[in-house]
Protein backbone atom coordinates (compact mmCIF):
# COMPACT_ATOMS: atom_id res chain seq x y z
CA UNK A 1 0.00 0.00 0.00
CA UNK A 2 0.84 3.69 -0.87
CA UNK A 3 2.17 5.69 1.84
CA UNK A 4 0.92 9.52 2.08
CA UNK A 5 4.43 10.89 1.52
CA UNK A 6 4.24 8.79 -1.51
CA UNK A 7 1.25 10.17 -3.20
CA UNK A 8 1.84 13.67 -1.63
CA UNK A 9 5.19 13.66 -3.82
CA UNK A 10 2.83 12.36 -6.99
CA UNK A 11 0.16 14.72 -6.36
CA UNK A 12 2.81 17.44 -6.57
CA UNK A 13 4.71 16.41 -9.53
CA UNK A 14 1.41 16.57 -11.44
CA UNK A 15 0.62 19.95 -10.40
CA UNK A 16 3.79 21.02 -11.51
CA UNK A 17 3.58 18.98 -14.63
CA UNK A 18 -0.12 21.22 -15.17
CA UNK A 19 1.32 24.77 -13.93
CA UNK A 20 4.58 23.99 -16.83
CA UNK A 21 2.20 23.29 -19.45
CA UNK A 22 -0.24 26.37 -18.56
CA UNK A 23 2.77 29.23 -18.35
CA UNK A 24 3.86 27.12 -22.13
CA UNK A 25 0.56 28.61 -23.36
CA UNK A 26 0.81 31.89 -21.90
CA UNK A 27 4.29 32.61 -23.30
CA UNK A 28 2.88 31.39 -26.70
CA UNK A 29 0.17 33.85 -26.40
CA UNK A 30 -1.74 34.97 -29.62
CA UNK A 31 1.09 34.38 -32.08
CA UNK A 32 0.65 30.76 -31.24
CA UNK A 33 -2.30 30.90 -33.60
CA UNK A 34 -1.90 31.89 -37.29
CA UNK A 35 -2.76 34.82 -38.37
CA UNK A 36 -5.38 35.31 -40.87
CA UNK A 37 -4.07 36.66 -44.22
CA UNK A 38 -4.47 40.34 -44.55
CA UNK A 39 -7.37 41.24 -47.47
CA UNK A 40 -5.94 41.45 -51.47
CA UNK A 41 -5.43 45.44 -52.04
CA UNK A 42 -7.31 44.88 -55.43
CA UNK A 43 -10.03 43.55 -53.48
CA UNK A 44 -10.19 46.95 -50.91
CA UNK A 45 -10.33 49.12 -53.96
CA UNK A 46 -12.47 47.43 -55.70
CA UNK A 47 -14.77 47.74 -52.27
CA UNK A 48 -14.23 51.61 -51.63
CA UNK A 49 -15.27 52.66 -55.13
CA UNK A 50 -18.17 50.48 -55.10
CA UNK A 51 -18.94 52.50 -51.92
CA UNK A 52 -18.45 55.68 -53.38
CA UNK A 53 -20.79 55.00 -56.45
CA UNK A 54 -23.55 54.25 -53.81
CA UNK A 55 -23.19 56.82 -51.83
CA UNK A 56 -23.21 59.37 -55.42
CA UNK A 57 -25.59 57.23 -57.38
CA UNK A 58 -28.69 57.47 -55.20
CA UNK A 59 -28.41 61.51 -55.16
CA UNK A 60 -27.93 61.05 -59.44
CA UNK A 61 -30.93 58.83 -59.66
CA UNK A 62 -33.36 60.93 -57.32
CA UNK A 63 -32.01 63.97 -59.09
CA UNK A 64 -33.35 62.32 -62.47
CA UNK A 65 -36.64 61.11 -61.29
CA UNK A 66 -37.74 64.19 -59.64
CA UNK A 67 -36.74 65.93 -62.92
CA UNK A 68 -38.66 63.52 -65.25
CA UNK A 69 -41.77 63.85 -62.57
CA UNK A 70 -41.24 67.92 -63.12
CA UNK A 71 -40.97 67.61 -66.79
CA UNK A 72 -43.94 65.01 -67.33
CA UNK A 73 -46.03 67.77 -64.71
CA UNK A 74 -45.45 70.57 -66.76
CA UNK A 75 -46.09 68.79 -70.03
CA UNK A 76 -49.78 67.64 -68.75
CA UNK A 77 -50.67 70.86 -67.47
CA UNK A 78 -49.89 72.82 -70.47
CA UNK A 79 -51.39 70.30 -73.20
CA UNK A 80 -54.25 69.16 -70.86
CA UNK A 81 -55.38 71.68 -67.65
CA UNK A 82 -53.78 74.43 -69.78
CA UNK A 83 -53.74 76.34 -66.67
CA UNK A 84 -51.43 78.99 -67.81
CA UNK A 85 -51.89 80.51 -72.08
CA UNK A 86 -48.88 78.30 -74.07
CA UNK A 87 -47.82 81.77 -75.03
CA UNK A 88 -46.13 82.71 -71.61
CA UNK A 89 -45.49 79.19 -70.31
CA UNK A 90 -45.26 76.73 -73.57
CA UNK A 91 -45.13 73.28 -73.14
CA UNK A 92 -41.34 71.39 -72.76
CA UNK A 93 -42.13 69.38 -76.33
CA UNK A 94 -42.47 72.89 -77.90
CA UNK A 95 -39.39 74.08 -76.38
CA UNK A 96 -37.57 71.10 -77.24
CA UNK A 97 -38.94 71.55 -80.87
CA UNK A 98 -37.57 74.92 -80.64
CA UNK A 99 -34.83 73.78 -79.48
CA UNK A 100 -34.04 71.07 -82.28
CA UNK A 101 -35.27 73.64 -85.04
CA UNK A 102 -32.86 76.50 -84.05
CA UNK A 103 -29.58 74.24 -84.09
CA UNK A 104 -30.63 72.65 -87.24
CA UNK A 105 -30.55 76.14 -88.89
CA UNK A 106 -27.30 77.03 -87.41
CA UNK A 107 -28.99 80.36 -85.17
CA UNK A 108 -28.05 78.80 -81.61
CA UNK A 109 -24.47 77.90 -82.60
CA UNK A 110 -23.75 81.49 -83.93
CA UNK A 111 -25.19 83.35 -80.78
CA UNK A 112 -23.37 80.99 -78.37
CA UNK A 113 -20.07 81.27 -80.18
CA UNK A 114 -20.32 84.83 -79.85
CA UNK A 115 -21.46 85.36 -76.24
CA UNK A 116 -18.86 82.19 -75.14
CA UNK A 117 -15.95 83.96 -77.19
CA UNK A 118 -16.59 87.40 -75.38
CA UNK A 119 -17.34 85.25 -72.32
CA UNK A 120 -13.85 84.09 -72.49
CA UNK A 121 -12.14 87.10 -73.14
CA UNK A 122 -13.36 88.96 -70.08
CA UNK A 123 -12.74 85.77 -67.76
CA UNK A 124 -9.54 85.82 -69.02
CA UNK A 125 -8.28 89.45 -68.36
CA UNK A 126 -10.48 89.90 -65.44
CA UNK A 127 -9.23 87.31 -63.79
CA UNK A 128 -5.43 88.01 -64.59
CA UNK A 129 -5.95 91.62 -63.21
CA UNK A 130 -7.90 90.57 -60.18
CA UNK A 131 -5.49 87.88 -58.93
CA UNK A 132 -2.47 90.64 -59.95
CA UNK A 133 -4.37 93.52 -58.11
CA UNK A 134 -5.42 91.67 -55.49
CA UNK A 135 -2.28 89.97 -54.48
CA UNK A 136 -0.50 93.34 -54.25
CA UNK A 137 -3.08 94.86 -52.41
CA UNK A 138 -3.07 92.36 -49.38
CA UNK A 139 0.68 92.83 -49.60
CA UNK A 140 1.36 96.33 -49.58
CA UNK A 141 -0.17 98.19 -46.77
CA UNK A 142 -0.12 101.12 -48.61
CA UNK A 143 -1.54 100.38 -51.71
CA UNK A 144 -3.64 98.83 -49.53
CA UNK A 145 -5.17 102.40 -48.01
CA UNK A 146 -4.84 103.90 -51.49
CA UNK A 147 -7.02 101.26 -53.19
CA UNK A 148 -9.17 99.37 -50.62
CA UNK A 149 -12.00 101.88 -50.69
CA UNK A 150 -12.40 102.11 -54.21
CA UNK A 151 -12.28 98.31 -55.00
CA UNK A 152 -15.01 97.94 -52.05
CA UNK A 153 -16.97 101.18 -53.30
CA UNK A 154 -17.60 99.51 -57.04
CA UNK A 155 -18.15 95.80 -55.78
CA UNK A 156 -21.20 97.14 -54.02
CA UNK A 157 -22.37 99.62 -57.11
CA UNK A 158 -23.95 98.11 -59.50
CA UNK A 159 -21.63 98.33 -62.28
CA UNK A 160 -24.25 97.36 -65.17
CA UNK A 161 -25.50 100.55 -64.90
CA UNK A 162 -22.01 101.44 -66.69
CA UNK A 163 -23.67 99.79 -69.87
CA UNK A 164 -25.63 102.57 -71.46
CA UNK A 165 -22.46 104.89 -71.12
CA UNK A 166 -19.71 102.38 -72.95
CA UNK A 167 -22.77 101.71 -75.30
CA UNK A 168 -22.51 105.57 -76.20
CA UNK A 169 -18.85 105.55 -76.18
CA UNK A 170 -18.13 102.13 -77.87
CA UNK A 171 -21.48 101.33 -80.00
CA UNK A 172 -22.62 97.60 -80.07
CA UNK A 173 -19.41 96.16 -80.99
CA UNK A 174 -18.07 93.42 -78.71
CA UNK A 175 -15.91 95.55 -76.64
CA UNK A 176 -18.75 97.30 -74.51
CA UNK A 177 -19.55 93.64 -73.13
CA UNK A 178 -16.25 92.13 -72.78
CA UNK A 179 -15.49 95.57 -70.52
CA UNK A 180 -18.89 94.28 -68.57
CA UNK A 181 -17.77 90.80 -68.23
CA UNK A 182 -14.56 92.08 -67.23
CA UNK A 183 -16.06 94.36 -64.41
CA UNK A 184 -17.91 91.65 -63.05
CA UNK A 185 -15.40 89.32 -62.84
CA UNK A 186 -12.77 91.19 -60.96
CA UNK A 187 -13.72 92.57 -58.24
CA UNK A 188 -15.21 89.10 -56.63
CA UNK A 189 -11.32 87.79 -57.67
CA UNK A 190 -9.76 91.00 -56.35
CA UNK A 191 -11.54 90.83 -53.07
CA UNK A 192 -10.77 87.18 -52.09
CA UNK A 193 -6.95 87.34 -53.43
CA UNK A 194 -6.57 90.27 -50.98
CA UNK A 195 -8.32 88.30 -48.12
CA UNK A 196 -6.08 85.29 -48.70
CA UNK A 197 -2.84 87.71 -48.46
CA UNK A 198 -4.20 89.17 -45.32
CA UNK A 199 -4.69 86.30 -43.63
CA UNK A 200 -1.28 84.05 -43.83
CA UNK A 201 -0.13 82.53 -41.21
CA UNK A 202 2.54 85.15 -39.38
CA UNK A 203 4.37 81.82 -37.78
CA UNK A 204 5.03 80.59 -40.96
CA UNK A 205 6.02 83.77 -42.52
CA UNK A 206 8.39 83.90 -39.50
CA UNK A 207 9.33 80.22 -39.72
CA UNK A 208 10.39 80.75 -43.12
CA UNK A 209 12.63 83.64 -42.24
CA UNK A 210 13.76 81.81 -40.10
CA UNK A 211 15.13 79.41 -42.69
CA UNK A 212 16.49 82.58 -44.80
CA UNK A 213 13.86 82.53 -46.68
CA UNK A 214 14.10 85.90 -49.32
CA UNK A 215 10.88 87.94 -50.33
CA UNK A 216 10.54 86.46 -53.19
CA UNK A 217 10.53 82.41 -51.57
CA UNK A 218 8.03 84.10 -49.00
CA UNK A 219 5.27 84.52 -52.01
CA UNK A 220 5.71 81.35 -53.77
CA UNK A 221 6.34 78.97 -51.09
CA UNK A 222 4.32 80.87 -47.95
CA UNK A 223 1.94 82.91 -49.15
CA UNK A 224 0.78 81.87 -52.51
CA UNK A 225 -0.07 78.64 -51.34
CA UNK A 226 -1.72 79.60 -48.65
CA UNK A 227 -3.79 82.40 -50.62
CA UNK A 228 -4.58 79.65 -53.45
CA UNK A 229 -8.12 78.47 -52.26
CA UNK A 230 -9.11 81.78 -51.85
CA UNK A 231 -8.34 82.85 -55.45
CA UNK A 232 -10.03 79.45 -56.75
CA UNK A 233 -13.36 81.07 -54.85
CA UNK A 234 -13.01 84.23 -56.38
CA UNK A 235 -12.71 82.84 -59.68
CA UNK A 236 -16.00 80.56 -59.18
CA UNK A 237 -17.70 83.90 -57.87
CA UNK A 238 -16.45 85.77 -60.81
CA UNK A 239 -17.23 83.38 -63.08
CA UNK A 240 -20.83 83.40 -62.48
CA UNK A 241 -20.86 87.18 -61.98
CA UNK A 242 -19.01 87.49 -65.09
CA UNK A 243 -21.75 85.17 -66.98
CA UNK A 244 -24.45 87.66 -65.27
CA UNK A 245 -23.13 90.44 -66.91
CA UNK A 246 -22.32 89.25 -70.24
CA UNK A 247 -26.01 87.81 -70.38
CA UNK A 248 -27.72 91.24 -69.40
CA UNK A 249 -25.23 93.97 -71.92
CA UNK A 250 -26.24 91.37 -74.50
CA UNK A 251 -30.01 92.05 -73.95
CA UNK A 252 -29.41 95.82 -73.90
CA UNK A 253 -26.82 96.34 -76.22
CA UNK A 254 -26.05 93.93 -78.42
CA UNK A 255 -26.93 92.52 -81.83
CA UNK A 256 -25.73 88.84 -81.59
CA UNK A 257 -25.37 86.87 -78.46
CA UNK A 258 -27.78 84.34 -76.15
CA UNK A 259 -29.37 87.29 -74.46
CA UNK A 260 -30.09 89.39 -77.31
CA UNK A 261 -31.58 86.02 -79.37
CA UNK A 262 -33.61 85.76 -75.76
CA UNK A 263 -34.91 89.14 -76.05
CA UNK A 264 -35.57 88.97 -79.82
CA UNK A 265 -37.45 86.06 -79.87
CA UNK A 266 -39.75 87.29 -77.05
CA UNK A 267 -40.04 90.54 -78.81
CA UNK A 268 -41.82 88.49 -81.46
CA UNK A 269 -44.17 86.34 -79.18
CA UNK A 270 -41.83 82.78 -79.97
CA UNK A 271 -41.79 81.74 -76.50
CA UNK A 272 -40.24 78.61 -77.13
CA UNK A 273 -37.46 79.62 -78.52
CA UNK A 274 -37.35 82.36 -75.49
CA UNK A 275 -37.23 79.37 -73.16
CA UNK A 276 -34.90 77.01 -75.34
CA UNK A 277 -32.39 79.85 -75.49
CA UNK A 278 -32.22 80.60 -71.23
CA UNK A 279 -32.33 76.54 -70.91
CA UNK A 280 -28.82 76.88 -72.77
CA UNK A 281 -27.85 79.95 -70.74
CA UNK A 282 -28.24 77.65 -67.83
CA UNK A 283 -26.59 74.51 -68.77
CA UNK A 284 -23.63 76.77 -69.74
CA UNK A 285 -23.80 78.16 -65.92
CA UNK A 286 -23.74 74.90 -64.32
CA UNK A 287 -21.05 73.62 -66.24
CA UNK A 288 -18.84 76.20 -65.74
CA UNK A 289 -20.13 76.35 -61.82
CA UNK A 290 -19.27 72.61 -62.06
CA UNK A 291 -15.81 73.14 -63.93
CA UNK A 292 -14.80 75.76 -60.62
CA UNK A 293 -15.88 73.67 -58.34
CA UNK A 294 -13.72 70.73 -59.65
CA UNK A 295 -10.74 72.97 -59.44
CA UNK A 296 -11.10 73.56 -56.07
CA UNK A 297 -11.93 70.57 -54.82
CA UNK A 298 -8.28 68.75 -56.52
CA UNK A 299 -6.48 71.44 -55.91
CA UNK A 300 -3.39 70.04 -53.78
CA UNK A 301 -3.86 73.51 -51.86
CA UNK A 302 -7.50 73.39 -51.67
CA UNK A 303 -9.21 73.63 -48.23
CA UNK A 304 -12.36 75.56 -46.79
CA UNK A 305 -12.89 78.84 -47.33
CA UNK A 306 -15.07 81.28 -45.73
CA UNK A 307 -15.92 84.23 -47.85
Amino acid sequence: MESPAARGSAEREVRQGMMDRAQVRTDAGPSAQPAPPPPAEGKIGRGRRSLRFLKTAPGNVLFVVTLIAFLAFWQYMQTQVRSIPPLYLPPPSAIWDALLENFRNGVFQENILYSLRNYAIGLAIGSTAGITIGLLTGSIRKLDTILSPYIWAFYATPNIAFQPILIVALGFSPLPKIIMIIVGVVFPVIINAMTGVKTVDNSLVQAAKVFGANRLQLYTKVALPFTVPFILTGLRLGATRGLLYMYISEIFGSTQGLGFMVLQATNKFQTPTAFAGIIILVVISVLIIKAFETLERRSPYSRKVAV
